[in-house]
């Protein structure tokens, strides 16, 4: 798997389509840039890491989302959970975060419209 190979640069972007592209960044971390939605995720699931460490995902990249990357990140969560990891979200923005009240699921993701705007005065924007 590309993302367990520690003999690779620790830099390493996979782009899953036209408007999406998945970077790890370091250990654990990873960013996501583009498009979240219905007509890419499903490129992008089998190339999630499930491991039992945490996994950082950077979302400040992310264009658009629709409900289908909302339903891809709860997926992602479910399967790190049930490795015995976990998924922290940073940098969402403010549509993914609405998405995830609108469907009862920001609390399971851990988001809030206000850690996002705290994440963006502390970040100078």
């Amino acid at each position: 798997m590309w993302w367990a190979d520690s003999s690779l640069i620790s830099r390493q972007a996979m782009k899953v389509s036209d408007t999406l592209a998945l970077e790890k960044a370091s250990a654990g971390r990873f960013v996501l840039r583009g498009d979240l939605r219905a007509d890419n995720v499903a490129a992008l699931l089998p190339q999630l890491p499930v491991t039992a460490d945490r996994c950082k995902l950077d979302l400040a990249q992310v264009k658009n989302v629709d409900s289908a990357g909302l339903a891809l990140l709860l997926e992602w969560q479910l399967r790190l959970q049930a490795a015995g990891g976990g998924l922290l979200l940073q940098s969402a923005p403010d549509q993914l975060i609405r998405l995830a009240q609108i469907s009862s699921v920001d609390t399971i993701l851990g988001l809030s419209i206000n850690d996002s705007r705290d994440a963006k005065e502390n970040d100078g924007a």
